[in-house]
């Protein structure tokens, strides 16, 4: 009888613990790397996106872009109901041939969308953006339409008005500086002219390396690197403005924008206003809205702006891995506190005590 009563509790326990690690193999065990981050809100559930990298244990050659998923900001899934990887494309269904960045995932009109940028050749850095479609926020997305236009553009950020109307707002490396046209109804074409809308022009968005990394540079440039067209050392402002992301708040719109080199400590995430999507923009707060100095995090920035379920508006964004390497990069979320001063333009602070890292 205690032979019996033996075996059936141990048979009890290791169904146990065949559905305990069952249901954890759905949950991220570990620190979230994903660069460039971006959130979609979206039926109760936050799907998180990236820079498409290598750090994933299981990721084969043609999936693209890693699919996160929360119901809470705090638990997240990264595997469907079979246990694999989740992702938002095959790299079949898109176009580049690598370097797959800065996505953009969003709805409009019942149909989900991918803005990214990407490469067509390992050997030159030319990149072009280009938007996908798909049925679902969990894909299969397919290649719609790519929006080149002189070999170098990057971080797509596709921004609807009230009116229905579609911006895209992207780093245009010829014009030094975040650009924006105006895109045709269905987004496959471009229905205005370019304009310039946010470029560097303070001493915090162009700082220099400080002198302390010049020794860690000398040891990571004596290694091969992952990109040998850029390279994961340490490097000073890149003289442009990038990473954008812009939403409408009251009667004005709001731009977040990244500056000083991602590989600087120094990356950092700074804030405009305007009265329409074209601009005229302006920065009337005279520094970084989220900073190594209010995170504790070097190279805080690239991120997205997105509404929880209470309203409230966070920010996502990517931190160096530590104080002496780059990558792979940490993906954190913060709380923004939003004001408006009697001109009618609103102020962000970052809430420090909501920060954590994913």
């Amino acid at each position: 009888m205690y032979y019996v009563l033996n075996m059936y509790f141990m048979t009890l326990r290791c169904i146990f613990c065949s559905l305990f690690f069952a249901v954890s193999a759905l949950r991220v065990s570990a620190e979230i790397l994903l660069p460039d981050p971006s959130i979609l809100f979206d039926g109760g559930i936050y799907y998180l996106i990236g820079t498409d990298t290598q750090v994933v244990p299981d990721k084969e050659d043609n999936q693209i872009f890693p699919l996160y998923k929360s119901k809470d900001l705090i638990d997240w899934s990264c595997r469907g109901s079979d246990g694999k990887f989740l992702y938002l494309a095959d790299k079949k269904d898109l176009y580049g041939a690598c370097r797959f960045w800065a996505p953009q995932m969003f709805k409009r009109g019942g149909k989900y969308y991918l803005a990214y940028c990407s490469s067509a050749r390992e050997d030159k850095l030319e990149m072009y953006i280009s938007i996908a479609e798909a049925d679902s926020a969990e894909g299969k997305f397919k290649l719609m339409s790519r929006l080149a236009i002189e070999g170098m553009e990057i971080d797509p950020f596709v921004f609807a008005d009230d009116d229905g109307s579609a911006y895209l707002y992207f780093v245009y490396w010829r014009g030094h500086g975040i650009h924006v046209r105006k895109l045709s109804p269905d987004l496959k074409s471009f229905d205005g002219k370019l304009r310039r809308c946010v470029y560097v022009n303070r001493d915090w968005e162009r700082k220099p390396l400080p002198t302390e990394f010049d020794e860690i540079n000398k040891e990571l440039k004596s290694k091969p690197q992952k990109d040998s067209l850029l390279g994961d050392f340490y490097n000073a402002s890149s003289a442009t403005a990038e990473g954008p992301t812009v939403l409408k708040r009251g009667e004005k719109y709001v731009m977040f924008y990244s500056a000083n080199d991602f590989r600087s400590p120094d990356y950092c995430v700074g804030c405009a206003v305007a009265d329409s999507p074209m601009g005229e923009w302006k920065k009337l707060q005279d520094y970084p809205i989220i900073s190594r100095e209010k995170t504790g995090l070097n190279g805080s920035g690239h991120g997205d702006v997105f509404t929880d379920a209470d309203g409230q508006l966070w920010y996502v964004f990517h931190a160096h891995h530590s104080n002496i390497r780059v990558s792979p990069r940490r993906t954190a979320i913060v709380r923004l506190v939003e004001t408006f001063g009697e001109d009618g333009y609103p102020r962000y602070e970052m809430d420090y005590s909501s920060m954590r890292l994913l």
